[in-house]
């Protein structure tokens, strides 16, 4: 019994000496020289979507655009359009306006035609 509390005893002790190590080592990490910078430069392009020329604000989206989508019909490519509700059924897509905006504010046109 004597021989266990004594081994017990050295390995607290090995431990402690263990984690005072560590702290050592860790104020060594801390005190070195940080560099600080007065300048940050970031570089950016901002990404236009296709807009008309015309007085009233447009957006134009092109068939690439769509094809990624694989739409079965103009309900569908019309889904894919931010902010394009629909004021219909789950399934039926007529309607078609802008989120938050009324029908008389808005108009969606698809080759020409309203929708």
């Amino acid at each position: 019994m004597k021989h266990f509390k004594i081994k017990v005893l050295v390995a607290a002790l090995t431990l402690c000496n263990l984690t005072a190590y560590a702290e050592d080592d860790a104020k060594e990490t801390t005190k070195k020289d940080i560099e600080v910078s007065d300048k940050i430069v970031v570089y950016g392009e901002i990404g236009y979507r296709n807009r008309s020329d015309e007085l009233a604000p447009t957006l134009e989206y092109s068939q690439e655009y769509f094809q990624r989508f694989e739409p079965l019909t103009a309900g569908d490519a019309l889904k894919r359009v931010p902010s394009v509700t629909f004021l219909s059924d789950v399934l039926e897509s007529d309607g078609a306006r802008m989120r938050g905006l009324s029908p008389a504010y808005t108009k969606v046109l698809i080759n020409g035609e309203e929708v």
